[in-house]
Parts: C-alpha cells; structure tokens; sequence
C-alpha cells in the first residue's frame, strides 16, 4: 500500500510508546476480545505512529471494504469498455435487419431492453 496522504481527513489517535504497548499488551488483548468493534490502537517507538493493532474480526472487515473498493473499481473501468465493445444496441441492429423496434418491443410485457424505446 502507499504512503501518499489522503485528500480526507484522517482520524488523530493517541500514539503509545513501545514500553507502554508492551506494558499494555494483556490489557489490549483483553479489550479486543471483549469488543471487536473497539478502537485500533496505534503505537511505535518515541510515540510516533508505526503500528496499528485491531482485532482479528476488524481486520477481517478492513480486507472486505478494500475487496469491495477494488471490485467496484473494476468494475467502473470495465463496464463502459464492455459497452463500447458491443458496439450496436438492440434498437440500431433491429433496424439494420429492416425491423422496426418500436413495434417488436411493443409485442411484449416485459419493460424494453436497456437503449430500445419504452412501451
């Protein structure tokens, strides 16, 4: 992952020293069993930050949300490429079979397929 800073604003949190993280280590555990949802704690060396620790089940949940991001990303990238591929909608190859597509979808029940003229 990179290090670039993010347009958003981030969340402060306090920065616990190593011989604190250490001293805390039991205490930490214990909450993070107790509640899975609670706050990451962050620590490194001369309080700066250079270590996050969250539960299992929060990491879990982290790796999901950048599954999702990535897959909607994706997805955003290859649907108008899909489009563009196809080329030809429905409506425009029913009229270079000599169809009129107003009158085929008109025939049926069900709403128009997307790029034909609504019933």
């Amino acid at each position: 992952m990179g290090r670039g800073k993010s347009p958003t604003k981030r969340r402060s949190y306090e920065v616990l020293g190593t011989r604190e993280l250490r001293d805390q280590i039991p205490a930490i555990l214990r909450d993070l069993r107790a509640d899975v949802d609670s706050e990451p704690i962050v620590g490194g060396a001369n309080r700066k930050p250079e270590i996050v620790i969250l539960s299992y089940d929060g990491y879990l949940g982290l790796m999901d949300q950048i599954d999702n991001l990535a897959i909607a990303t994706q997805a955003g990238e290859r649907i108008p490429a899909a489009d563009a591929d196809l080329g030809t909608s429905l409506e425009d190859a029913a009229r270079e079979l000599g169809l009129d597509p107003d009158e085929i979808f008109a025939e049926t029940e069900e709403p128009a397929p997307h790029g034909a003229p609504a019933a």
